[in-house]
């Protein structure tokens, strides 16, 4: 989109945006006339001396003042505070589309960028990356020490302009992680605003993915960007499926050119769901029967994906992942299982594990299934087994949990007797995913989910499938 378009874009959004804040609404507009209406009425007959002889009635004087004080509240004040939040969110717009959006003020700009550093005082500022001036982290930099630190860095924008180059990008969490130029271009293709009001970062699924919550005026919306572009394709239309058979599951939304899925180059692409109702469930605070729901919705989706038309590999490949994880004695723990062959089970269309990030309750009942980002074609019983892994790792009680899980489960879709041969294999073969996941992203307890399998056994995890 070219720069006048973008700017009559953030327009709009300011607009929308300020005028949906009531309160701002007021204390810009409303709270100077009122002050002007009380000041009028308490002092406006008095009579005022200025320089030269002249006498001018207060009311004619406060009129003026009144002005002047509500344009810089509503120009001056409001647009420092939003640089600072256009800052905490990871912002790259250009300049022009950015500023005209928030003073309605045509500007020559290139491109607003960012660089948090923290100055010899401790408070977050600005530097600039081009000549090396910074206030305390001028060594990053490779500048000199003590030239200032503006508040914004105005760079010409480039096909390779990244808000993932540059050396804080591996050092400052949660400011400008890596894709964020291709988040902005995600935003815009589902016709999202380039600014929103909140970004929150969840979990990744997979490394090069990232799993947002976008808060708009519109509402909230799942944003997932990845690489996997076939498996984000497989799970929008089986999403769209299971919202068509009344499943309570979010329908995606389609991008500008119709699809359900926005290719955003470089073999990356993104997908899109509104954010249902609902809160997510603490493991430890889950009863029996919202479990059971579970099991149930879950073979549900199982028996709904059996109408799917198309079929994709698991977009999971455990030792794929362990690759390109630092090595250790984690990695070398769940390689030693990631390793051991797992036989072949009746497969169809998977969720990727419905764990507790991914199912919404509103009170006793599961009102939502999110998508995972990671759906494809697999073993069922695999399913089954991330998805119960995920609940009973941080459960009170795992083997309760477990039997829970999988009695909701085959009220809908009874195991197989192959399946329940393979039902502890698949549960260590899970708990293995999950910790090649942790272990490939950067997150803690890569061992936590198999420590919890082989603490709860295979005696009981045969019981809980049904085999005396």
């Amino acid at each position: 989109m070219s720069t006048p378009g973008l700017a009559l874009r953030q327009v709009r959004y300011e607009n929308k945006s300020f005028w949906r804040n009531p309160a701002a609404a007021y204390f810009t507009f409303a709270f100077p006339i009122v002050f002007l209406v009380i000041f009028n009425l308490l002092f406006g007959n008095a009579k005022l001396n200025l320089p030269g002889g002249h006498t001018v009635k207060q009311s004619t004087f406060y009129v003026a003042a009144i002005v002047a004080f509500s344009v810089i509240t509503a120009s001056f004040t409001n647009l420092a505070m939003n640089v600072v939040f256009a800052r905490e969110q990871d912002l790259e717009v250009p300049a022009l589309a950015w500023v005209q959006g928030q003073i309605r003020v045509p500007d020559q700009g290139e491109r607003i960028r960012f660089f948090p550093c923290t100055s010899l005082t401790g408070v977050a500022g600005a530097c600039d990356k081009r000549q090396g001036n910074c206030c305390g982290c001028a060594e990053k930099h490779g500048g000199t020490r003590g030239r200032g630190c503006p508040e914004i860095v105005n760079e010409a924008p480039s096909p390779n302009h990244r808000s993932d180059a540059g050396p804080l990008r591996a050092v400052a969490a949660g400011w400008y992680r890596g894709g964020m130029w291709l988040r902005g271009q995600a935003l815009q293709e589902f016709d999202l605003p380039a600014a929103p009001q909140r970004i929150d970062e969840l979990p990744p699924s997979a490394p090069e993915t990232d799993t947002l919550r976008v808060h708009a005026p519109a509402g909230r919306f799942l944003l997932l960007c990845g690489a996997a572009a076939l498996s984000l394709a497989f799970e929008a239309t089986l999403f769209d499926l299971l919202a068509e058979s009344r499943y309570p599951a979010p329908r995606p939304r389609r991008a500008r050119g119709g699809s359900l899925i926005a290719l955003l180059g470089g073999q990356r692409a993104a997908s899109c769901y509104s954010w249902p109702p609902g809160e997510e469930l603490e493991p430890a605070e889950a009863t029996v029967p919202q479990l059971m729901e579970v099991g149930r919705l879950l073979a549900r989706l199982h028996q709904l994906g059996e109408t799917h038309p198309a079929s994709v590999p698991d977009p999971c490949d455990v030792l794929s992942l362990l690759g390109r994880s630092p090595p250790g004695a984690d990695r070398d723990a769940l390689d030693a299982v990631a390793r051991a062959a797992f036989p072949q089970l009746p497969s169809g269309a998977g969720h990727g594990g419905l764990t507790p990030q991914r199912a919404l309750f509103i009170g006793e009942r599961c009102s939502a299934v999110l998508p995972s980002g990671l759906a494809g074609s697999g073993a069922l019983v695999l399913d089954l087994a991330e998805t119960a892994v995920g609940w009973m790792a941080l459960a009170p009680r795992p083997s309760a949990a477990l039997r829970a899980m999988t009695s909701g489960y085959q009220a809908l879709r009874r195991l197989l007797p192959e399946e329940k041969d393979a039902f502890f294999l698949a549960l260590r073969y899970a708990a293995v995913r999950e910790g090649a996941r942790r272990l490939s992203t950067g997150r803690s307890g890569a061992l936590d989910a198999l420590r919890a399998v082989d603490a709860v056994g295979e005696p009981e995890a045969r019981a809980a499938a049904g085999l005396v």
